[in-house]
C-alpha cells in the first residue's frame, strides 16, 4: 500500500484521483513499525514531534509562557483577550449534557446521578444542550423524571431524591452552521446515531457558553457516579493549566478506519506527523477549558477537517466526530483516571462486576442504550432514571406550554399499567415474556376494578 509520491494541498481538495486505491485502509497498518508508515505515507520529512508551544493552554506572546491567559500577568500580550478575559466559573463547577430526542430518557439519567454524586450539588451548574425547538420538551422531561427539581418527578427505584443544582439551564443548538459539514461513513446497523448533529455541539460549546471557563462534557448515554466537583477544582489547580483531559484509549491511529491520506493532510497542515503508537481517548467524558479551545480557535480546526473529509472521494477516516478530537487535540491532552469513563456498555457482554467496580461514570457505548427493549446492563442505570416519572403519580406531557405541570394525573382505573417501568429490576437484562407478564397483570388487574365499580 504505497501512499501518493506527491503530498496533498492544504486546501479541501480530493487529492490524486489516479491514486485513490492507495487510499484504503490496510489492517497491516495496526502492525507497522512508525517509520516505515511515515515512509509509505510519503511524510518521512516531517519532525514526529509537534512545537514546543503545542501543548500549552494559549498561544505564548513575546516574553510569556502561554499557560496563563492573556492580560493575566507579567510579560504576556498587553489587553485581555475576549475569549479569555469574560469567561469565569464564578465558584461554580459546570457540566454539560448534550441529548437530541431520542436520548431524552438517558438525559434524565445522566443529570440525575451527577447531582446525587456531587459533594457540592449546589454549587454545580449543568447546562443541557439541546436541538432549537426542543427546549421545552427537554424542560418537561427533566421536570417529571427528577433533573434537580426537588419534589418533582421521580427518584428511581432505590435512589434518594435529587438535589437541587445551583443552576439548570436548557441551552438550544442550532445546527445550521455544522449540519452541511457532517459526514458519517459507516453502515447505519453498526453503530446508534453518529450522524446527530448533537454529537458535534461539544466543539461548539465555547460560542454556547461564553461566559463560562472550565466545563466537563459528559454523553447522556452515561451515568455518573464520581463527584464532579472535586474532578474540576482538581484540573482547576493543575500546575501549567489545562486544554482538555480524558481518560486515555488504545491506539487510534494505526486503526482501519484511518485512512493514510489523513496522515499526510496532518502533516502538512501542521508541520509534523501523527505516531501511530499515541494512545487516543473517547470524548464522551472530557473537561475543557473553553478559554484556552477559544484562544487557539480549536473549532475553526475542526470545521477544517470536516471540509477536507466531506471533499475527498473516500473521505479521510469512518464513524463519526471521534477522529476530530483525535486531531484537533492529538498531544493536547492530559489523562484522567480509568474510573471515569468505563464504557462498552451499549454492546459488550459479560461484563463482570470487576469492570464496574469503583467506577466513576458508566458510558452506554455501542446501540444497545439502557433505556431500549434490548439494552444493557438496565440495573445500572434505571436507579437515576427517574422511573416511574411523575412519581409514579402521574403520565408526563412533554408537549405541557410554559407555566403548565408537565404531569398528568393517572386515571385511577389503569395507572398500575402507566406508570410502571415493564422491565425487571434485577441484575440482567430483562425479557420479553417477562415485560409480556407484568403488562398483562397490570390489564387485568385494571379490568377487574372496572368490573367491581
Amino acid at each position: 500500500a504505497q501512499a501518493p509520491s506527491s503530498l496533498p494541498g492544504p486546501g479541501p481538495g480530493p487529492g490524486p484521483a489516479g491514486n485513490w486505491k492507495k487510499n484504503l485502509p490496510d489492517v497491516r497498518w495496526r502492525f507497522a513499525k512508525p517509520a516505515d508508515m511515515a515512509k509509505a505515507f510519503g511524510i518521512e520529512q516531517y519532525p514526529a514531534d509537534p512545537p514546543a508551544d503545542w501543548a500549552l493552554p494559549f498561544p505564548p506572546a513575546p516574553g510569556g509562557n502561554g499557560s496563563t491567559p492573556p492580560g493575566a500577568g507579567p510579560g504576556l500580550a498587553s489587553g485581555p483577550a475576549p475569549a479569555v478575559s469574560s469567561r469565569s466559573d464564578g465558584g461554580l463547577f459546570h457540566v454539560a449534557v448534550a441529548s437530541d430526542e431520542a436520548q431524552f430518557p438517558g438525559l434524565a439519567a445522566c443529570v440525575n446521578s451527577l447531582l446525587r454524586a456531587a459533594s457540592r450539588p449546589e454549587s454545580v451548574h449543568v447546562h443541557v444542550i439541546v436541538p432549537l425547538g426542543q427546549e421545552g420538551r427537554a424542560r418537561n422531561l427533566l421536570a417529571c423524571r427528577g433533573g434537580g427539581a426537588e419534589g418533582v418527578g421521580g427518584a428511581g427505584k432505590g435512589a434518594g431524591r435529587v438535589p437541587r443544582p445551583a443552576k439548570l439551564d436548557v441551552v438550544a443548538f442550532d445546527d445550521a452552521r455544522v449540519r452541511p459539514l457532517i459526514r458519517v461513513d459507516v453502515r447505519k446497523e453498526k453503530v446508534s446515531n453518529l450522524a446527530s448533529a448533537l454529537n458535534y455541539a461539544r466543539f461548539y460549546l465555547p460560542d454556547l457558553l461564553p461566559r463560562v471557563r472550565t466545563i466537563l462534557y459528559v454523553d447522556a448515554d452515561a451515568v455518573v457516579l464520581g463527584d464532579v466537583c472535586a474532578l474540576l477544582e482538581g484540573l482547576r489547580a493543575r500546575p501549567g493549566g489545562f486544554i482538555a483531559a480524558a481518560v486515555p484509549w488504545e491506539e487510534q491511529y494505526r486503526r482501519r478506519y484511518w485512512r493514510p491520506i489523513l496522515h499526510r493532510n496532518f502533516a502538512h497542515r501542521y508541520g509534523f506527523r501523527m505516531r501511530a503508537e499515541d494512545t487516543s481517548f473517547n470524548a464522551g467524558v472530557v473537561a475543557l477549558d473553553l478559554g484556552a479551545w477559544a484562544a487557539r480557535n480549536l473549532t475553526g480546526d475542526v470545521e477544517w477537517w470536516m471540509r477536507t473529509h466531506k471533499a475527498n472521494m473516500l473521505g479521510l477516516w469512518t464513524l463519526g466526530s471521534q477522529p476530530l478530537w483525535h486531531m484537533t487535540l492529538y498531544r493536547r491532552w492530559v489523562p484522567l483516571p480509568p474510573a471515569w469513563n468505563v464504557a462498552h456498555l451499549g454492546w459488550e457482554e459479560d461484563l463482570g462486576s470487576e469492570h464496574l467496580a469503583g467506577a466513576k461514570v458508566l458510558h452506554w457505548t455501542g446501540r444497545r442504550k439502557p433505556w431500549l427493549e434490548d439494552g444493557m446492563y438496565r440495573y445500572a442505570w434505571l436507579p437515576h432514571s427517574g422511573l416511574p416519572e411523575c412519581g409514579g403519580r402521574g403520565a408526563c406531557d412533554l408537549g405541557a406550554g410554559p407555566g403548565q405541570n408537565p404531569c398528568r394525573p393517572l386515571d385511577p382505573t389503569y395507572w398500575v399499567a402507566s406508570a410502571l417501568p415493564t422491565w425487571s429490576i434485577d441484575r440482567g437484562n430483562s425479557t420479553a415474556d417477562g415485560n409480556a407478564t407484568a403488562a398483562a397483570g397490570a390489564q387485568e388487574d385494571s379490568e377487574s376494578r372496572r368490573a367491581r365499580h
